[in-house]
């Protein structure tokens, strides 16, 4: 790799270091002991920088695809409850009863429902899957990068919407949502900091990693998803079985 990029933005700096879009020094970035190095190049072709956001079960980076020169997401799967990263980049699985099992089903589930996902490109406010791979004793999801803010922050930073405001948001989100049902899958996270705003007044649905194949067990999970003040009952249960009805109740409680 001949250029270097901003760990913040992806943008190819200069021999100083310094980003000429965001003004910040690659230098100062510094990942906690978890998360991936940036510089580091998975697949020989995408280039990982800072996270933008973890959770119990993946972290995403910002990152660029150096063949295209495009600026992606990468997803990686991280159940925080059965892996260590002991070296700068591989995965090891927790040494207890039933770790080794479950992390196996869930970096399976996790690819599966990638390439699921994957068929959902057409849809405009779903976040596209590019591309996604196992590597380091875990898996990888290359998505679209989405610039904007989240509900979440946008919230923050305003008195609360009006509904003429809310449903030029919460329409377009709830007909891409109907898309996703008919295709056999269930979100599972629908929440404000899971949907983004972007400068041109579009929505997009983000995290996509938590969703789940109606079509195997019925819609029961193994692996519980929860986010309170928006999760419905059954995401509490182990046993819980999770269909669009769990979205429909995420989206009302976001509103």
């Amino acid at each position: 790799m001949n250029r270097e990029y901003c760990p913040y933005c992806m943008t190819p700096v200069g021999e100083d270091g310094v980003c000429p879009s965001c003004g910040l020094t690659s230098g100062t970035y510094t990942p906690l002991p978890h998360h991936i190095p940036p510089g580091t190049v998975l697949m020989g072709r995408y280039l990982v920088g800072r996270v933008l956001g973890e959770g119990g079960f993946g972290i995403t980076y910002i990152g660029c695809d150096l063949r295209l020169e495009l600026k992606v997401a990468i997803k990686e799967y991280f159940p925080t409850n059965w892996v260590a990263r002991h070296s700068e980049v591989s995965l090891s699985v927790n040494n207890y009863s039933g770790a080794e099992s479950s992390y196996a089903k869930g970096k399976s589930r996790f690819l599966y429902e990638a390439r699921t996902m994957a068929k959902m490109d057409k849809q405009p406010e779903i976040v596209s899957v590019r591309d996604f791979f196992e590597l380091n004793n875990t898996a990888y999801i290359v998505m679209d990068y989405v610039s904007g803010k989240t509900l979440m922050s946008v919230l923050l930073e305003q008195d609360a919407m009006t509904w003429t405001q809310a449903k030029e948001i919460f329409v377009p989100a709830m007909q891409a949502m109907e898309q996703v049902h008919q295709a056999g899958l269930v979100h599972r996270d629908i929440s404000p900091d899971n949907l983004m705003l972007t400068p041109d007044g579009r929505v997009r649905i983000l995290d996509l990693g938590a969703a789940k194949d109606l079509a195997i067990n019925g819609g029961v999970s193994s692996a519980l998803v929860v986010k309170g003040g928006f999760s419905p009952l059954e995401q509490y249960a182990q046993q819980g079985g999770s269909g669009p009805w769990t979205d429909v109740y995420a989206m009302a409680a976001t509103m």
